[in-house]
């Protein structure tokens, strides 16, 4: 007697699926992410400043204010995707973050498809409706990522 033969296109894609599924991770566990420290970097009045992360796995995130000069302005952080590698297009942004936040985590949440990611740091200054910063903002965030 033979070997069996999978005699179904059915039966050939299980199998294919099996072969594929059994060569995938799951999520990162939050304990063994990657921090990435992000600056210092100033980011000029009325415009964004992004940088770009290749998450090669899911799991969570998190973005921490570490520093923050001269400040007494409101700063935007947004997480997103990046379809270029250059660009940041937001999935979820903190337009309200100052000197109060230094030190804590300003935003956080789930990884559920590989890719490029990015963070970006800007003057909300349209999306709050107020003028925009007299200076340049110098600052750092702590980006834990899986």
């Amino acid at each position: 007697m033979g070997p069996i033969m999978p005699t179904s296109l059915a039966a050939t894609l299980f199998i294919v699926g099996a072969l594929v599924l059994s060569g995938c991770k799951g999520p990162t566990d939050p304990s063994n992410n990657q921090v990435q420290t992000v600056g210092p970097k100033t980011v000029q009045p009325q415009t964004a400043d992004v940088t770009v992360f290749n998450l090669t796995n899911t799991g969570e995130f998190s973005v921490k204010l570490t520093a923050l000069t001269p400040g007494n302005v409101f700063v935007d952080i947004a997480w997103g995707q990046s379809p270029d590698n250059v660009n940041c297009q937001p999935i979820q942004n903190n337009p309200t973050v100052s000197n109060s936040n230094v030190g804590r985590t300003v935003l956080s949440g789930s990884v559920l498809i590989k890719g490029l990611y990015c963070v970006a740091v800007f003057d909300p200054y349209a999306a709050l409706g107020i003028a925009p910063w007299p200076v340049a903002q110098t600052y750092t965030v702590e980006v834990s990522h899986p």
